[in-house]
């Protein structure tokens, strides 16, 4: 019996040391949080499920292909990872998803508010660099908004009521989140500077609902803003069956395929990105990736620029860490020689956010420079939608530096 035991006391002993040994190698491996790059650079794309997220991986993935082909691949390896938001609740999951992936950086698109903080807000506490090209604002060094802001979206709106002598407008919220009374804040702002006067505000849900058709017909205004993207259509719908006539504006439309619907008829729309010949750069993407894609340069969606130029500001980025030569994407060329290029033995997260502070990039939506997190554009659009067919009413220039 004492033997017995002995042995297995031996073995049990063996087995512990083994274990113990194991545990110190892994500790030893264990990956400092701080480093986010090792030869291999992950970007994340975090969508909701519907036609303007796929549009949206178009234009990613279209940019990661065009990006392989030059030569910062000496420099580090990228990789991509897309993740479909399934429903509201699992965002944060999906977050913890992509950083179980080893993800350096994050594209988010998604129409939904409380899945965009939860995300944001995983993203956040592992130092994470988020693109957005959500309707949303999230205060966070790490959070870089791409698209328009609130201050820019409410000037370009009312830029275009006050050029029409319009004197009286309403704007329509999804709710009275923070999000939204945010914007409403600015926007009563901007319309007190450019009309001298306050809007009408109207929720649409939350304890401080105030919406109804009847309401906003009797109100008989100039211009009526719908901030609501989720319920944009209905509302439409149920003002014009009520007679309104006046003009009704829209926030950025990212999926042109709603162009085509009959309820969008003689609406207005801002949009930061179009086919303009005026944009070189714009207009070669626009011919480019139509035909990748096979429709006319027309058709192509403010959403798959967005995504492309989401990834290509990361990509622009990541040049900063090396000697690679800023040549042209689209003509899939680098005047590097492979020799010249020096690998980073690391990159550190906070030098990736910092890169991307200083980044300048002539994108396909703009020329991208990040002031406190959010782009500054130089031209915003007004689009009137005419049969299914759009026509540039407008265009304001706003940080035009030449």
């Amino acid at each position: 019996m004492k033997l017995r035991n002995l042995t297995i006391f031996l073995i049990l002993c063996i087995i512990s040391c083994f274990l113990f040994g194991c545990t110190e190698e892994k500790q030893e491996e264990t990956k400092d949080p701080s480093i986010i790059n090792s030869g291999v650079f992950r970007i994340g794309l975090l969508t909701d499920d519907d036609n303007t997220s796929k549009l949206t991986e178009q234009g990613f993935t279209y940019a990661n292909s065009l990006a392989n082909k030059v030569n910062i691949d000496e420099v580090v390896e990228i990789q991509t990872s897309v993740i479909t938001l399934d429903t509201e609740a699992d965002a944060s999951e999906c977050a913890n998803k992509l950083i179980d992936e080893d993800i350096s950086a994050v594209v988010i698109n998604t129409a939904n508010e409380s899945a965009f903080d939860s995300a944001c807000s995983v993203f956040d506490k592992e130092n994470i660099a988020v693109i957005s090209i959500s309707p949303f604002e999230y205060e966070s060094d790490n959070v870089f908004k791409l698209n328009l802001n609130d201050e820019y979206i409410a000037s370009c709106a009312l830029t275009y009521a006050k050029e029409q002598g319009y004197s009286k407008t309403a704007i329509l919220l999804e709710s009275d989140s923070e999000n939204n009374k945010s914007f409403e804040r600015t926007y009563s702002s901007t319309h007190k500077a450019y009309l001298d006067s306050e809007p009408t505000v109207y929720y649409l849900s939350g304890d401080s609902k105030n919406y109804t058709a009847d309401a906003v017909f009797a109100g008989n205004y100039d211009l009526i803003f719908i901030s609501d993207r989720n319920n944009q259509e209905s509302v439409i719908s149920e003002l014009k069956k009520k007679g309104y006539s006046g003009t009704i504006m829209l926030p950025e439309m990212l999926d042109k395929s709603l162009y085509l619907k009959e309820t969008y008829n003689n609406c207005y729309a801002i949009s930061k990105s179009e086919y303009d010949i005026s944009n070189n750069i714009s207009t070669v993407f626009y011919t480019q990736f139509s035909e990748h894609i096979g429709v006319s340069c027309e058709d192509v969606s403010a959403a798959s620029a967005y995504g492309y130029d989401a990834y290509m500001v990361i990509f622009e980025s990541l040049k900063s860490f090396s000697k690679f030569d800023n040549s042209s994407i689209f003509n899939n060329t680098s005047t590097t020689e492979t020799s010249a290029v020096s690998k980073p033995d690391e990159i550190l997260s906070s030098d990736f956010i910092s890169a991307l502070k200083g980044v300048s990039y002539h994108g396909v939506t703009d020329t991208i420079t990040f002031i406190n997190n959010n782009t500054s554009p130089t031209y915003i659009y007004v689009d009137y939608i005419l049969n299914s067919n759009v026509f540039t009413d407008n265009k304001y220039v706003f940080n035009k530096t030449n």
